[in-house]
């Protein structure tokens, strides 16, 4: 059976870190809808992820056109592969930060506040707040997908500013299931005070194998563990894939034999 086979049903979500090298790409589907949060980087060759990974795990899937597409900043490990999509499949809207040179029905920027409900799943921004001057990483589209606590948090590559913003906004409501590590582990993110406030269970981080970066970070990695989550890394178990139903959630792995696990 193919990973991740099961389809989501009303209220249900299944989300799939794609394994994009030093980069980051995260589909999500509902029980009728998908969305994508960045697609990678592109190639010396000319080539992306989004030509290369992006594109061919939609056609294993069956996803002819995006719900959104969320580029979180215009980092070129974020944002490169973004052409190659939006030539190849339509996208009904594109949100983020300085999308003029992209093709959608329509565009937006994100910012906290913005919530929607597809198939009884709930999505919102936490960041950038709507009246603050993030630049650079620190201006990443955060979103959280799910229930209060039973629930998922992307992060993009925003650093110790930003977390400090989230702390002092939203409190109780960063706890999650499951993180994705901001800035793919860098020292610069994943500052003690902001694990405690998000508490996650399991923390992915997207990286490339023998990264020149050295992400992610070994302090990082042990920080997360001392605050009791299990590390998942793209560079060694692959894509990852999620599948939260009710209340419970399953991790797979396209490597270590698919190795998988559920909590409640």
């Amino acid at each position: 059976m193919p990973l991740g086979n099961s389809t989501p049903e009303f209220g249900e979500f299944n989300a799939t870190i794609l394994d994009v090298g030093q980069g980051l790409s995260v589909t999500v589907q509902t029980e009728k809808h998908t969305l994508l949060y960045d697609a990678g980087p592109s190639y010396s060759s000319g080539s992306s992820t989004g030509q290369f990974v992006v594109l061919p795990f939609f056609s294993a899937r069956g996803i002819g056109n995006l719900d959104k597409l969320i580029i979180s900043h215009d980092d070129i490990d974020h944002i490169e592969g973004v052409a190659d999509v939006v030539k190849a499949i339509r996208v009904d809207k594109l949100m983020g930060d300085k999308l003029y040179k992209y093709k959608a029905d329509t565009i937006d920027v994100c910012h906290a506040g913005q919530e929607w409900t597809w198939d009884g799943v709930k999505f919102s921004f936490l960041h950038p707040g709507k009246k603050t001057d993030y630049k650079g990483n620190n201006a990443s589209c955060v979103l959280k997908i799910g229930k209060v606590k039973h629930s998922l948090l992307i992060t993009g590559d925003i650093e110790y500013e930003a977390e400090d913003y989230l702390i002092e906004q939203y409190a109780d409501y960063l706890k999650t299931n499951i993180l994705l590590a901001s800035h793919h582990g860098s020292i610069t993110s994943s500052k003690s005070r902001f694990i405690r406030a998000v508490s996650p269970e399991n923390v992915i981080f997207s990286t490339g194998y023998q990264n020149r970066f050295n992400l992610p970070n070994k302090d990082i990695i042990t920080r997360y563990k001392r605050n009791g989550a299990r590390t998942w890394n793209t560079a060694s178990d692959g894509v990852i894939h999620i599948e939260y139903r009710n209340y419970e959630y399953k991790i797979t792995t396209e490597r270590h034999n698919r190795a998988k696990f559920w909590n409640d």
